[in-house]
């Protein structure tokens, strides 16, 4: 393992040129000290894809729940996210087999007729701003038909959804991380509502109908339900928000883009302009530092 750098490069993370442009730091950091120990963020940082990659698939060595390595664990943070298997595993089958219950023709015309619709709003209108008035509606408007739900108040859904967001910054930001968790026990109540009394179609409904049988605690249940709901908003919101920036900035990428095969072309957005920047695990130093060492060092 290298030795960290003598300013600590994390530390960095929290100055707004970082916020705007991260990969040229991470670039950095995979030549000079791919794998290092960082004083400010009080933990291992791992940045070469094969690191990262063989990190996420050990789930022996590196916990997504950190109640395995002695850390108390706030129930609202209990759900597909931050389980390890065998937990993990049956809440993933469980809403694995709530998606393959969907009718994806369905769907795709009724997101479609969503998108269209407000397409058409902001033509009339002339000047918009894209991610208040496109992007994050139209995730929202998206989450909530995968789901089957009535529309959600976004006054009451966006500042609990941003608090959140802010608390997955908490190692650099410690003061966001009690606000999000709150948040995530107010949006799981929220979610606790449509199992109570589910819609007639849709992702609640196949999970509200399954869930008595399941053997999967409703704490999780409704936690995965929050999970979905919010990662169906954010990350898709800021990723349509990200590759609207790409592709407006360079007109050759656009007609490029409208070219293509456009599931190849997505795939190369997703890959380019994802918002989620990072992931943690939680691991016994010495498992972990065994399983980092037995890998080869590429450049």
């Amino acid at each position: 393992m290298s030795e960290a750098p003598v300013a600590d490069p994390a530390a960095g993370l929290a100055e707004p040129a970082a916020l705007l442009d991260p990969y040229s730091l991470f670039g950095r950091l995979r030549e000079s000290s791919p794998v290092y120990r960082s004083a400010f963020l009080d933990s291992w940082v791992v940045t070469r894809y094969d690191d990262c990659a063989a990190v996420l698939r050990d789930t022996e060595s590196f916990a997504s729940d950190w109640r395995r390595i002695g850390e108390a664990v706030p129930e609202p943070l209990l759900s597909i996210q931050s389980l390890d298997p065998p937990e993990h595993t049956d809440i993933r089958h469980f809403m694995v087999d709530a998606v393959r219950g969907l009718d994806p023709g369905m769907l795709r015309e009724r997101i479609a007729a969503q998108v269209r619709a407000r397409a058409e709003r902001l033509r009339a209108a002339g000047e918009f701003d894209c991610v208040s008035d496109l992007t994050a509606p139209l995730a929202l408007d998206t989450i909530t038909a995968v789901l089957g739900v009535p529309p959600i108040d976004a006054a009451w859904f966006l500042p609990v959804s941003q608090t959140i967001v802010d608390g997955m910054d908490a190692g650099i930001w410690p003061q966001t991380g009690g606000p999000a968790v709150q948040a995530r026990s107010e949006l799981a109540e929220y979610t606790g509502r449509w199992l109570d009394d589910p819609p007639a179609d849709g992702l609640v409904a196949h999970v509200a109908a399954k869930a008595p049988g399941s053997g999967i605690a409703r704490p999780v249940l409704l936690n995965t339900l929050r999970a979905v709901l919010h990662a169906g908003f954010e990350s898709a919101g800021r990723l349509l928000s990200n590759a609207l920036v790409v592709l407006l900035n360079s007109p050759d990428n656009l007609a490029r883009f409208t070219r293509a095969d456009l599931s190849l072309a997505v795939e190369e957005l997703v890959r380019y302009v994802t918002p989620v920047q990072a992931d943690a695990r939680a691991c016994d130093g010495r498992r972990a530092s065994a399983a980092m060492s037995s890998r080869p060092a590429r450049r």
